[in-house]
């Protein structure tokens, strides 16, 4: 019987393991730490922190100085605010073209920049009162700007416009609205927002503004309103029926998420969204979002304001936005709202206001508090408004103009005990 040999072939030896990480390098030596060293370097570490808090704090502090660049170039105005005369020169040096026009003998009264209140003034010719007030709020430049026009031809108007981006389409627009609603040949509110955006868009060509406006102007004569508006900048009317006072809105917001408007930008090939994703987004996208959440599929704050795009603005329609209006298709456009109201005698006040009473304000509720506080004899409804606005957590700027169709009641003063008896007449003078 042969022999059989038996061969075993040998098998390759394992690879190496790979090296470890450095991921893996720290977690294994934090786990070679004791777990005293461990706390004590978390304490040394928190210390360290403090002592850097309390020696930062005792130094002087490195804080920038306030801002005062704007988006776009042209008046600057910084968060401590100059003197009102300085910014009225500032803005009658940029204005020239418009200033040199004549004045036609109508009152005006402009407030670009105005944080001072102004309480109620009578109108000579109707007897009515009038206050306005504007503050910075929270925000780090003033871009709010407001005017009345007392005596104009086309009655007593009121306006007030919210920049975008920047204060020099809102100026430049509140002292074009002065000088052409002041001429006695002046034509219709819808003339005069073109005239006026033909005149910021030419400015704006020469200076390289880039920012934009909205604008609310209201004419009121003895008989009826009429109100010309772009943007979000809201005019109210309170009217009285019975013991009750309603609020009737007299514009609608040029808004993307208005559904008229977001058609008309879509028709031109433009999107409304929070964000880009959102404002282009599929139907199979949208249905997709109503079923889990726009924050999910798009990725958006839910509490974000909707915006054109391109563009990103917040409102479909403003004057001035050049490099919108530069590029086709024009998806902002300043073709004004328009409107208009007879007084039938029920009108008790209006409210021409930006959007930064309306954030936190509904219609209701502002008419509800400025009749409270012109049943309790105040002169300054406007700035009570305002400062109300600001407390309720509006980071806006806020502006605000009240027309009051009958004249403030003064608050109650001394008793005459002789008139509160029913008598008439003279007192009889005593004698001795």
């Amino acid at each position: 019987m042969g022999r059989f040999k038996l061969r075993f072939w040998k098998r390759d030896p394992p690879p190496p393991p790979p090296p470890p990480t450095a991921w893996e390098r720290l977690q294994a030596s934090v786990a070679s730490v004791p777990p005293l060293v461990a706390v004590l370097m978390s304490a040394l570490l928190v210390a360290l922190l403090l002592v850097k808090k309390i020696l930062g704090s005792s130094q002087p502090s490195r804080k920038r100085p306030p801002p005062s660049v704007l988006e776009s170039p042209g008046v600057k105005v910084s968060r401590s605010g100059p003197d009102d005369d300085a910014v009225g020169a500032a803005m009658r040096a940029s204005l020239e073209s418009v200033a040199q026009q004549p004045s036609f003998g109508v009152t005006a009264r402009s407030f670009p920049l105005s944080t001072t209140p102004a309480a109620a003034t009578p109108l000579a010719r109707t007897g009515w009162s009038v206050s306005s007030f504007a503050m910075q709020g929270r925000r780090k430049t003033m871009e709010d700007a407001h005017f009345i026009l007392e005596g104009a031809a086309c009655g007593d108007v009121l306006g007030v416009l919210d920049g975008c981006g920047g204060a020099n389409a809102s100026n430049f627009c509140s002292m074009a609205f002065q000088r052409s609603l002041s001429d006695p040949s002046a034509e219709s509110l819808e003339a005069t927002f073109a005239k006026v955006e033909r005149l910021v868009i030419q400015a704006a060509t020469a200076k390289n503004w880039a920012d934009a406006t909205t604008a609310t102007v209201c004419a009121v004569t003895e008989n009826a309103i009429e109100v010309a508006w772009v943007g979000d900048s809201r005019a109210v009317l309170a009217t009285r029926s019975g013991s009750k006072v309603a609020a009737t809105a007299l514009t609608t917001d040029h808004r993307p998420e208005d559904p008229g408007e977001k058609a008309r930008i879509r028709a031109l090939g433009g999107g409304c969204g929070r964000n880009e994703k959102e404002a282009f987004a599929t139907a199979k996208q949208n249905l997709r979002a109503s079923v889990v959440g726009a924050h999910i599929v798009f990725n958006v704050n839910r509490k974000s304001a909707h915006r054109v795009f391109p563009g990103a603005i917040a409102v479909t329609r403003a004057l001035g936005a050049l490099p919108l209006k530069s590029a086709a298709p024009k998806l902002v456009v300043a073709t004004p709202g328009l409107a208009s109201r007879a007084l039938d005698g029920s009108e008790q006040f209006l409210i021409v206001a930006c959007d930064g009473i309306w954030d936190v304000f509904s219609d209701k509720a502002a008419c509800a508090y400025v009749e409270a506080a012109l049943d309790a004899g105040a002169t300054d409804a406007a700035e009570r408004l305002v400062r109300s606005a600001h407390a309720k957590g509006s980071t806006d700027n806020i502006s605000a103009c009240i027309l009051h169709f009958k004249a403030p009641t003064p608050p109650p003063g001394r008793v005459d005990r002789y008139e509160s008896a029913g008598l008439r007449g003279e007192a009889e003078a005593k004698t001795d």
